[in-house]
């Protein structure tokens, strides 16, 4: 082999094991990038005009934001032991058993229009969006759960 056969051999190795640690750095795992529609501030929400409703042990906030995005906070106290028995209780959610769990229908008296709108009632825990169902959600006295209407498509 001569030394010009050499030469460009070494360089391909060299460009070929370049591309490689740049796709392997690429792979490398990263925080994701924070979602603007799915977060809720904590700090945004006040919490100082609290309507109080019901009795027991435990309570907690929780915050119903309607279409117009007027918010509406509630101090909720109970006995129960997740936030989906505990707002059905006090009247504040309408539910609909589903296979998956409760899925919330109508929340502070304004009902998300799933079929001809797209819209469902998400819920969010200190500000952060939540997967879990709320039939299931065990109650932290600590956060702050807040539900407001998203758009599916």
């Amino acid at each position: 082999m001569t030394n010009n056969h050499k030469l460009v051999s070494m360089i391909l190795i060299l460009t070929l094991a370049l591309g490689i640690l740049v796709l392997a750095a690429g792979c490398g795992k990263s925080e994701p990038a924070p979602v603007e529609e799915t977060t809720v501030p904590k700090s945004d929400v006040d919490l100082s005009d609290a309507k109080d409703v019901g009795d027991g042990e435990t309570e907690f906030y929780f915050v119903a934001v309607d279409r117009d995005g007027d918010e509406t906070v509630y101090l909720v106290h109970t006995d129960e032991e997740t936030v989906g028995e505990a707002l059905d209780d006090e009247d504040l959610i309408e539910t609909e058993e589903r296979d998956y769990g409760m899925y919330v229908s109508e929340v502070d008296g304004e009902e998300a229009d799933y079929v001809n709108e797209g819209e469902y009632w998400a819920l969010f825990v200190d500000g952060e969006y939540c997967s879990e169902s709320i039939d299931s959600l065990k109650i932290d006295e600590n956060a702050v759960y807040l539900m407001r209407i998203e758009k599916a498509w």
